[in-house]
């Protein structure tokens, strides 16, 4: 079987010989799945909510980012060493859970809110911020790693 991205594929000419982009690969497994699967997948997704130890994960995670930091992980294109990426964070922290109502096919969902107060915001900073303690919360990425960043 053929793996994205084999080392063994540069250089080669054919079109089912060359390198799988990532959106390439995301193409052919969403063909690969049938529907009866994403629509149970869908379902138990939907069922979900979140636990108050991950709440609180997902608290101490956002946390880090309260303070002065430099934030140049969480825009394009800029160094560690701009000074321009230094942002002063007061608060970052969950609210507690909704649920959204739904429709007649549409079941209800739950969601997080999240309340930032800070001095100003880089290009995506937000959501790669709440990517990185989302991250932390799931236990995928360390508390040493985020305070890094």
């Amino acid at each position: 079987a053929r793996k994205a991205f084999a080392a063994d594929d540069v250089g080669t000419s054919s079109p089912t010989d060359k390198k799988m982009t990532p959106m390439e690969a995301s193409i052919r497994v969403q063909d690969d799945v049938s529907p009866d699967v994403i629509k149970a997948a869908r379902a138990e997704l939907l069922k979900y909510r979140v636990s108050q130890e991950t709440l609180q994960r997902l608290r101490d995670g956002l946390k880090l980012f309260e303070g002065t930091h430099s934030f140049h992980n969480y825009t394009r294109r800029m160094g560690a060493d701009n000074a321009s990426a230094t942002r002063y964070i007061l608060k970052f922290a969950p609210l507690e859970p909704v649920l959204v109502p739904g429709s007649e096919d549409q079941p209800e969902t739950q969601w997080v809110p999240v309340q930032v107060t800070g001095q100003s915001f880089l290009l995506n900073q937000i959501r790669k911020m709440i990517s990185a303690a989302v991250d932390h919360a799931r236990g995928v990425v360390s508390t040493e790693r985020v305070t890094q960043s």
